[in-house]
């Protein structure tokens, strides 16, 4: 049987084994704080496939979610970046940049 670290590690960098899911992860890079409509209208996807990848980074521990006032918003845990290799990270960081010149936050 796998230790917990071996098993949390896998549930991590499975969460992180799809192309949507890295491109929220991006996202979130280049803004502070986004709401999850600001996240689905950026990334073209649907209210309901946004809310079922970000279950999914969530319960690995990649992300938080709160509310601010009725907005709910979103920003990845400071774990999340520890553990990207500097060369994913700087990747996913490339990919943000055309989000980065949008930011009004």
């Amino acid at each position: 049987m796998a230790e917990p670290r071996i098993l949390e590690l896998a549930k991590t960098l499975e969460a992180l084994a799809c192309p949507d899911r890295l491109k929220i992860v991006a996202y979130l890079l280049a803004q502070e704080g986004p709401s999850c409509g600001d996240v689905a209208q950026a990334l073209g996807m649907s209210q309901s496939a946004l809310s079922y990848h970000l279950r999914i980074l969530e319960g690995a521990g990649l992300l938080e979610r709160w509310r601010q006032g009725r907005t709910r918003c979103l920003r990845l845990r400071r774990p999340a970046r520890d553990l990207l290799p500097p060369k994913i990270l700087k990747q996913l960081q490339k990919e943000a940049t055309p989000w980065k010149s949008k930011s009004t936050k």
